[in-house]
């Protein structure tokens, strides 16, 4: 029977097999959904009990909780289920912050007389986040797995558009017999350009951002609290440390919040 509803939700989810492997998750799509549901099953039964110990003496109707549960175990379970994603996207960043670099040492080494097999050997041990998957197709081709195949299967797992360009472009030059070399310098050329658009882009954005940073986070927060201040003097309001504390709080909270979707919208670039 819980099988049956593995599956049932695996299909719910088109594609999550392909998204684990781009994510660096071993498991699959049913294990994963397993583990998450289970997962999403405690941290909800901890959320209710908390907040069953906190209500209860305002003798809430357990009809509440009833309908707390569910909700909550449904929230969480969805949030679970995007980790791949979360996880895609950071392998993605950390890929293409190497990728021309890659591409430029591959262009070296096949300039420098070594065969393609080897310098993706040697790419694999002087790049951390890309060369997991230029030794993955090492790995293929001493199985017996055929160059391009070995290409071909690395691109399907790669969570990188850039890496996907690059790969074909050498699978396409295997296949038609044209320099490898002269291929990799084109599309890194390529590669490069939208490098330098996307910091442009990033860098047109960010102003905007800081202004509304320092009035919506500096500005504003800072203004309000003093006009509180002076409206409850007059008003004979008093306030303990809990309450300041409570301010410096979100205002704090606030202040990570931008910075947050500043840094998020950060291009993944080292040029």
């Amino acid at each position: 029977m819980a099988s049956i509803l593995f599956n049932f939700l695996a299909s719910r989810f088109p594609g999550l097999d392909n998204r684990l492997k781009q994510a660096g998750i071993r498991q699959s799509a049913q294990s994963f959904i397993k583990r998450q549901l289970l997962l999403s099953f405690y941290i909800s039964a901890a959320l209710t009990l908390i907040l069953f110990g906190f209500l209860a003496p305002l003798n809430v109707s357990l009809r509440f909780f009833a309908y707390f549960f569910p909700a909550v175990l449904f929230v969480v379970f969805f949030y679970a289920m995007n980790t791949p994603t979360v996880k895609i996207v950071q392998r993605e960043k950390d890929i293409n912050r190497e990728i021309v670099y890659a591409g430029r040492f591959i262009i070296i080494e096949l300039s420098a007389g070594v065969s393609l097999y080897q310098g993706m050997r040697n790419l694999s041990r002087h790049f951390p986040k890309v060369g997991p998957y230029f030794a993955d197709i090492v790995n293929r081709i001493d199985l017996g797995t055929p160059i391009d195949e070995a290409i071909t299967e690395a691109i399907d797992i790669s969570p990188s558009g850039d890496f996907r360009k690059l790969m074909w472009q050498v699978m396409n030059s295997i296949k038609t017999g044209a320099d490898i070399s002269v291929a990799l310098s084109g599309v890194i050329d390529q590669i490069t350009r939208e490098q330098r658009i996307a910091v442009e882009e990033y860098s047109r954005r960010l102003n905007p951002l800081a202004m509304f940073y320092m009035l919506i986070a500096i500005i504003l927060p800072s203004i309000g609290i003093i006009m509180f201040i002076i409206i409850s003097s007059f008003l004979s309001l008093s306030f303990g440390l809990p309450v300041l504390l409570l301010f410096a709080g979100l205002l704090g909270f606030l202040q990570y919040m931008f910075l947050a979707i500043i840094r998020s919208r950060r291009p993944a670039v080292e040029l």
